[in-house]
This record gives structure tokens, sequence and C-alpha cells, in this order.
């Protein structure tokens, strides 16, 4: 509402600027913190399913590097979709019921929920 106050009031607007600011700004802080901890929460779960944010990296190094680079375009897609499958093992052992690496998995996922890290 100060918002629309100042949009259409002919007066200077700064004193309802200068308000909603100091309203405004204690939520934004919360809620960018609790956007940190959610993001440091999913850092924290692909960490327990083994999955690793500097494997992009060097995924991508080891494709862009010699002698990869210089192999023809359709075969390095080719390494690249199977490397990209297998980092993805841990995720499609969580899929089948019964496995015993997607079990151990899932309740060190669950662990950790619970625990409210």
């Amino acid at each position: 509402w100060r918002l629309a106050l100042v949009q259409t009031s002919s007066s200077s607007p700064s004193a309802a600027i200068h308000k909603y600011e100091s309203e405004r700004l204690p939520i934004a802080q919360i809620n960018a913190s609790l956007s940190i901890r959610n993001f440091n929460r999913t850092l924290a779960i692909a960490k327990t399913l083994n999955l690793d944010s500097a494997h992009p990296d060097i995924l991508m190094s080891v494709m862009n590097s010699f002698p990869l680079n210089a192999v023809p375009l359709p075969m390095r897609q080719d390494a690249f979709r199977t490397l990209l499958s297998t980092a993805m093992i841990p995720l499609t052992a969580l899929k089948r019921p019964g496995n015993v690496y997607g079990d151990v998995l899932a309740k060190n996922v669950q662990s950790m929920l619970r625990r409210g890290e």
C-alpha cells in the first residue's frame, strides 16, 4: 500500500519509502537467511548421497582437455553421457526398492533430516 501511495501522491515520497524500507528489511533478511540455510541443506543432502559439487567442474575440465577435446563431437557426447550416467548411480540406487546401497543412502538422508541438519 505504501508503494501505491507513492505512485499516486503528488507530495514527497521519501517518508513513505523510508517507512516501507524499514518494514521490509527484516523480512528480506529473514528470507535471505532461509535461502542460504536451504541451499546449505541441499548441499548436505547431495554430499550424503555421495554427490560432490566439484564433480561437474571436474567433468567439464576432463571433457575439454586433450586428448578428449580432439575427439569428434559425437564421440565426446557419448563419453559425456556415460560419465554422467556413472555419476548418477547413487540417485538411481534410490529408485530401486531393496537395493542395499540405495537403502543405506536413503537411511542416511532420513537420519540427517530427523536431526534437523
